[in-house]
């Protein structure tokens, strides 16, 4: 799902980059910045999928440390 988001999000700025172009053609700053938008925003995205799979890593590890197995059902009393 994130993948998604985040071809949507570079696509996004792809299209609308232009009509601010053609809006004001003089002002770099506003060009620059609509055009990197996506790119920045897709960034952005990979980061946290990236941290969600470190999360997910850790926790897996930490239950094979505890238990030496990584099998959901002798995981099922995480207390102890």
């Amino acid at each position: 799902m994130f993948t998604g988001v985040t071809i949507a999000a570079v696509s996004m700025s792809r299209y609308i980059a232009p009509a601010v172009v053609l809006a004001n053609p003089n002002d770099t700053g506003i060009i620059l910045n609509s055009v990197l938008t996506g790119q920045a925003f897709a960034l952005f995205i990979i980061t946290v999928a990236a941290a969600e799979v470190a999360v997910g890593l850790a926790i897996v590890i930490a239950a094979y440390r505890i238990r030496k197995s990584v099998d959901v059902t002798e995981l099922s009393e995480m207390r102890y």
